[in-house]
């Protein structure tokens, strides 16, 4: 097996030989650099969507945020509450939050 390998690494020697050493014509790189230069980063595609995006995220939540309102106008809660479609606490369910702490009420003095 060896001896396989090392005719085979001989064989290619020569042929590398006979090719002649591996270059790129001359401004090979600063052509490459040029091309690079021109070309948008991703950080410019990423600003381009976010200026793109960002407008139509905010009617978004404007738009929702009044449907939100008129339709809970007659409910008497708080206007940030209903904006931020915050539940209505009181003694009870501050008590029996998710917290697995229940605390009963007939044992207090």
């Amino acid at each position: 097996m060896e001896h396989d390998a090392r005719g085979l690494e001989a064989r290619l020697a020569t042929l590398r030989e006979q090719v002649g050493p591996a270059s790129f014509d001359p401004g090979f790189s600063d052509r490459v650099m040029s091309r690079l230069a021109r070309q948008p980063s991703l950080a410019d595609g990423l600003q381009v969507m976010f200026f793109r995006l960002a407008p139509l995220a905010a009617a978004a939540v404007l738009l929702l945020s009044t449907a939100n309102l008129v339709s809970t106008r007659s409910s008497g809660r708080p206007f940030l509450d209903r904006l931020l479609q915050l539940p209505a606490v009181d003694l009870t369910a501050a008590l029996t939050a998710d917290t697995g702490l229940v605390i009963s009420l007939e044992d207090a003095p």
